[in-house]
């Protein structure tokens, strides 16, 4: 019997020993920032594997249970439905209380460095998408237009961005009772969206990502209707002229609201092109909509290069190899030649090439990568082969280093246990509490007098009681077994794995919309910081919609409208 089970769950028993090994990994990394200790001994070789077996086998045994709940929870029995309106009134009541104690919003260094970059503090540059800086800076803009002062337009923002996710988390699931599944998921999928502080403290936190996260998950959900669409009598698929119009539009977005989303929505739509309903007539739509899409997408980036001169941000695709390289640094500074050190000092324009490994912190590149960012110089650009040759150099000489660079700068993607304390440049960070005024600081001192106090954002004081109550529920569920997992980036990516896993397994075709979640986990895993759960936050909004799509039922689709 036991042999069954292992033979017919092969694929979760190999995840498992995968994410069990991870898991173990992360945790040596997290308390002891090396993997070396491990080899030390014969003692310490034995307590890595059997820390390897224990979670290994909690992972398999998770799994399990896991699938057995969904089976039994997921699929309908009846054809009762949560309604569109009631969904978002729940979804508002439960989330409206965050805005109104953090208001005007917990405005982001981000926010507020986009915001700066349309009011004059700094000029337009491509360290951010240049559409969501223009987006922020139009809506902060209107609300200084009306109340002469940035409070306004920065509630604005956050009002906007919790709209269009409480509007696509509704869409959503009123569209399950559509595809067969059951009202107990649709409750659950509900309530977890409306109680769990992760999403009622990242509506108030005002950074692009939130509203990011909402057209993504309108994307997707359009998107589904093309793997198991509502059908006309003739077969053919119900997708009506406004909702292409939207789907382009949720495209544009998409592409022009985060730097690099163009690589995951490209092989995206491709693979759905290829994959989705084997009815014929919505491919030429599907094409014409995508094309008209990413055309535009072309055109505003060229508009704005030319017109503002922006440069192309490459320091986070590069987070990677210059934590990489920092860490050489750090632990073995005499084994580079001189030739190499000049050439690591002229690419992060410094004078002295050790200074990395001074400043290198193991989750997060932010350290680092700021000696290369959109302001880099040419020098900076044209070294940049000559340093990507040293950098292969030293992987040949320390490959361990080179992975333990890599796993301290990204394990909170892909493990649970560890908790990244404490919450430093950002990494480990899952939402943000408070307005952040540095960027408003730095901008009044850089506009050589065309921003003043005033411009600084401040929160308001009535409420501080109210949201220093809701700061505090956060921190509790942080704090409990079980209600801390869902504040964690790795949790999902499990749930993630295990559901493309089991589907694929079933030679499901729905299954093929995990394609875009695990691309963004994987974008994530190459980010500056680590366990930063706003970058992956599109794909646990969208984890409800694959597991409902996967157990959808077709038989139930043919229906006339």
């Amino acid at each position: 019997m036991k042999k069954n089970i292992f033979k017919n769950h092969i694929g979760e028993l190999v995840a498992a020993i995968v994410l069990g090994l991870l898991e173990v990994l992360a945790l040596s990394l997290f308390y002891k920032d090396s993997l070396a200790f491990w080899f030390a001994s014969f003692g310490s070789v034995m307590l890595l594997l059997g820390s390897w077996i224990v979670f290994s086998a909690l992972f398999f045994a998770l799994f399990r249970l896991f699938l057995f709940v969904l089976d039994r929870l997921v699929p309908a029995k009846n054809q009762s439905r949560i309604h569109f309106w009631f969904a978002l009134l729940v979804l508002l009541f439960f989330w409206l209380p965050w805005l109104i104690a953090f208001y005007p919003g917990s405005a982001s260094y981000d926010m507020m460095y986009q915001v700066t970059q349309i009011n004059g503090g700094i000029p337009l540059n491509g360290h951010h998408p240049p559409f969501a800086t223009m987006v922020m800076g139009f809506v902060s803009n209107i609300g200084w237009m009306i109340s002469h002062g940035p409070n306004l337009g920065i509630f604005l923002y956050v009002l906007l961005q919790t709209l269009i996710c409480a509007v696509a988390v509704s869409y959503m699931i009123a569209q399950m009772q559509r595809i067969g599944i059951s009202m107990g998921f649709q409750m659950i999928t509900l309530g977890y969206f409306a109680i769990t502080p992760l999403w009622g403290g990242a509506m108030q936190t005002g950074i692009k990502d939130i509203l990011f996260t909402g057209v993504f998950l309108l994307f997707m959900t359009y998107s589904m209707q093309l793997f198991l669409p509502l059908r006309k009598a003739d077969g053919s698929i119900r997708f009506p002229a406004w909702k292409w119009i939207l789907y382009g539009i949720c495209i544009l977005v998409l592409c022009l609201y985060r730097n690099g989303i163009i690589l995951i929505l490209v092989p995206t739509l491709v693979i759905f092109f290829f994959c989705g309903d084997r009815s014929k007539g919505w491919r030429k739509y599907f094409v014409l909509t995508a094309v008209v899409s990413l055309a535009l997408v072309l055109v505003f980036g060229n508009v704005v290069k030319k017109g503002y001169h922006t440069k192309t941000e490459t320091a986070e695709a590069l987070s990677i190899p210059f934590q990489q390289t920092a860490r050489d640094i750090r632990d073995n500074p005499e084994e580079l030649t001189r030739g190499q050190q000049e050439i690591i000092e002229k690419t992060f324009n410094i004078e002295d090439y050790r200074k990395l490994g001074k400043v290198y912190y193991p989750h997060a590149s932010d350290p680092v990568k700021v000696h290369y960012l959109w302001w880099a110089t040419d020098v900076q650009s044209k070294i940049l082969k000559e340093y990507l040759k040293v950098w292969g150099q030293r992987l040949g000489k320390r490959p361990l280093t080179y992975v333990e660079a890599m796993l301290s700068n990204s394990f909170g993607y892909y493990s649970i246990t560890p908790k990244i304390t404490p919450e430093k440049y950002g990494a480990g960070t899952s939402v943000q509490f408070g307005v952040d005024t540095l960027a408003s600081e730095d901008a009044v001192k850089a506009s050589e007098g065309k921003l003043d106090e005033s411009y600084i954002p401040h929160q308001a004081e009535s409420m501080q009681s109210f949201a220093s109550f809701l700061a505090k529920w956060y921190g509790f569920w942080q704090k409990i077994p079980v209600l801390n997992l869902l504040l964690k980036c790795g949790t999902y990516a499990l749930i993630l794995l295990i559901i493309t896993i089991h589907f694929a397994k079933k030679k499901n075709r729905r299954v093929l919309l995990a394609i875009p979640l695990i691309l963004l986990y994987l974008m994530a895993i190459a980010a500056p910081l680590n366990e930063h759960i706003r970058y992956v936050l599109p794909a646990v909004a969208s984890l409800p919609l694959l597991i409902a799509a996967c157990y959808g039922r077709e038989e139930k689709l043919s229906m006339e409208d």
